[in-house]
Parts: structure tokens; C-alpha cells; sequence
């Protein structure tokens, strides 16, 4: 069994600092999840993968304009967002040598990013059925 340090927990620094401060404590297994956006995140990733056991999760790469990735959204725009985003990620694992992609299953409300982490408002849920079929 691996276990793997998430980068998600050093959400507000840069992936660079990051992966130094992680190199430096000799951990080798680590999930690129969350963080900021670095237009520059595939050359990183691969100028480190000689040190590290990489995998992907969720909302990594960070997408320079942020949105809630749902893969059950309704919603014609997240839903464009999110497909995109997830071949992106796809590609991205391929290159640096991930043999994992993971993702969150879809929700069934489409909720803002600046929403998340904080106590989400009470909302209607519609087309229940057309999400289940989106996810």
C-alpha cells in the first residue's frame, strides 16, 4: 500500500514551493489536487517527476478562470467546463507518468467556487433525473 501527501493542503502556494518543501521532507508520493493556477504547471510537473510518484485528483491542473467542476451538472457551460477540464487533466497524468486520474462525483445542484468551503445556501434541486443521466 502507497500513501500519498495531497497538495490540496497547500492550497494558496505556489506548486514550485510546494513540491521543494515536500522533496525536502523525502516524501516521493504526492496528489496534485487544488492549489493556484500556474500557466506553467506542465513544465514543472515534468522537470519533477524524476522525484516523485505523481497522481491527479479532481480540480488539478487549477483552470485560470476557477468554476466548480460537475460532472452531473445541467448546466450547459460547467458541463462544457468540466469535460474539458478532465480530458486536460487526462493528458496532463499521461505526460508526467500518472497512472490515476480521480474525480469527485457529480453534485446535484451547481454551486459557485467562491461557495465552496464555507456553508453552502439551501438549494432547489431540479432536474434530478437529467443530472443522474449527466453524471
Amino acid at each position: 500500500m502507497s500513501i500519498y501527501i495531497s497538495t490540496g493542503g497547500y492550497r494558496n502556494e505556489e506548486i514550485s514551493l510546494v513540491l521543494k518543501k515536500l522533496k525536502n521532507q523525502n516524501i516521493k508520493n504526492i496528489e496534485l489536487s487544488g492549489g493556484i493556477y500556474n500557466k506553467k504547471i506542465d513544465q514543472i510537473l515534468l522537470k519533477n517527476k524524476k522525484f516523485f510518484n505523481f497522481v491527479i485528483h479532481n480540480y488539478f491542473p487549477v483552470p485560470k478562470l476557477p468554476f466548480v467542476l460537475n460532472l452531473a451538472s445541467a448546466d450547459k457551460l460547467i458541463s462544457r467546463l468540466t469535460i474539458k477540464h478532465i480530458k486536460k487533466s487526462m493528458r496532463l497524468a499521461k505526460k508526467i507518468g500518472s497512472k490515476y486520474y480521480s474525480v469527485h462525483a457529480g453534485f446535484l445542484c451547481d454551486i459557485h467556487h467562491s461557495e465552496l468551503g464555507k456553508k453552502i445556501k439551501k438549494k432547489k434541486l431540479k432536474k434530478k433525473k437529467k443530472k443522474i443521466k449527466n453524471f
